[in-house]
């Protein structure tokens, strides 16, 4: 049934059980805000949600405000988007066969390195271990989405500045602002403000409205590829903000290249056309960005044709919910056209076919770790080779393993940095698996109704 007001919109989708609560903000250039919100804060406690009052976790969302920091120091003539992380980072490396990758490349996700994939959650330790992967394409050449990169880049402002990372962030950009309602990191004292995140209640099968939530596991974060929390209307002041060029932040030319369509990352949640700038992705007259937590997904974007900053926050993983779709929605019935609310993901198990030969056969079965982004992988048999399945993602391309002359395999498409090692041995099966780092040991018990 079509929609015809936010609140019928919001509450569509927590009707549907894609999330425990939902919180919708939409800002006009003339300051004008309209907001919806439905569902609840907490499963257990029960507390409404509040678009005005409830702030949400934003994940990526977090790395514009990281882009705009790293722009105010080179304003002040602190940093050097050309020049090599290592000097403003001395012990900085990554192996590689090209030239150095610069404060740019970190920010384009153009520097050829890996998502990363918390091999210590919400740790500056996946930075570190940067010097133990290899570059897999030259810097500037490949759009591949890096977590880690921007953890990089956090550690570059905390040693240039001399400031914690939520400290630049409060000083330089909230209080300017007037973001009162926009947490900088996640912490404990916090805690009990902010929404609380869930998760499906399998992460062993693809998420089903029947499944459910459970609470997800907290975690503390700092880090500057997304630890921010806010309200649904102070994150659409900041997207009204970043579509207003950020006056009084950046001089002009930085808010351009912050702007600018440095690398197309071909089809993405806003739109074929999309290309990254500097912590934003962008196109023709947009600017926004995603967000996913353990537990929570978000969306910020702004409109120069309809001068709408719109922004979506709900307390489910993208595994069950789509803020991109509500944000579109919402955009549509703002402009008086009736919209559908997004139907629930309908995602499809992956299936092994039987067709992959000994001896890499040994090597499928399922893999645990106590990562809380990704708990659960899969090798399956597929094309006569091997496949992952990687439960909880996020931007990690899982797929197709392509065997590597060197040994070990690789995860994506050609160009991609990600790899896939099995290791320690025991009758004729790995009982470990790295990808990318994080550790992953071989569990003979697996669900009944898990698809597999």
């Amino acid at each position: 049934m079509a929609e015809t007001t936010l609140e019928g919109l919001a509450r569509a989708v927590v009707g549907s059980g894609s999330s425990p609560g939902l919180a919708i903000a939409a800002i006009a250039t003339d300051g004008t805000v309209r907001t919806a919100a439905a569902g609840v804060a907490d499963l257990a406690t029960r507390a409404p949600v509040g678009a005005a009052a409830t702030p949400f976790e934003l994940g990526s969302i977090g790395k514009s405000f990281t882009a705009v920091l790293v722009l105010q120091l080179v304003d002040e003539g602190r940093l050097d988007l050309d020049a090599p992380v290592a000097d403003a980072l001395p012990w900085f490396a990554v192996r590689s066969r090209h030239a150095p990758i610069a404060l740019h490349h970190l920010l384009t996700h153009t520097a050829g390195i890996v998502c990363g994939s918390d091999i210590a959650t919400a740790s500056s330790f996946d930075a570190i271990a940067l010097a133990e992967t290899e570059a897999a394409t030259p810097p500037g050449a490949r759009f591949h989405y890096s977590n880690v990169g921007y953890r990089a880049l956090g550690l570059v402002l905390e040693r240039v500045a001399g400031r914690p990372y939520g400290t630049l962030v409060r000083e330089r950009i909230l209080d300017p602002l007037g973001l009162a309602d926009t947490l900088p990191v996640l912490v404990n004292d916090d805690r009990r403000r902010l929404a609380t995140g869930h998760v499906p209640w399998f992460d062993d099968r693809p998420w089903r409205p029947e499944h459910g939530h459970r609470p997800c596991p907290w975690i503390e974060s700092s880090e500057a590829d997304g630890c921010l929390a806010a309200t649904a209307v102070d994150a659409a002041r900041w997207g009204a903000a970043l579509a207003a060029g950020l006056p009084g932040l950046l001089a002009p030319a930085s808010a351009a290249r912050l702007r600018h369509p440095h690398v197309p990352v071909g089809t993405d949640c806003l739109d074929d056309e999309d290309a990254y700038g500097y912590g934003v992705r962008v196109g023709p007259g947009r600017i926004g960005h995603t967000g996913g937590m353990i537990g929570g997904a978000a969306y910020v974007d702004a409109h120069d044709a309809d001068g709408l900053a719109i922004a979506v926050v709900a307390n489910a993983s993208w595994a069950s919910v789509w803020p991109s779709a509500i944000a579109r929605a919402a955009r549509a019935l703002l402009a008086g056209e009736p919209a559908e609310a997004p139907a629930p993901p309908a995602a499809t198990a992956a299936v092994d076919d039987g067709s992959c030969p000994e001896p890499r056969a040994a090597c499928r079965g399922v893999y645990r770790s106590f990562n809380a982004w990704a708990p659960r992988v899969r090798v399956l048999g597929a094309a006569d080779g091997l496949a992952l399945d990687v439960a909880g993602a996020g931007d990690v391309d899982a797929g197709a393993l392509a065997p590597l002359p060197e040994g070990g395999f690789r995860l994506g498409p050609e160009g991609s940095p990600e790899r896939v090692a099995f290791d320690t041995w025991l009758d004729g099966a790995p009982q470990r698996l790295v990808l990318s780092g994080t550790v992953y040991h071989r569990v003979g018990i697996v669900s009944p109704g898990a698809d597999r």
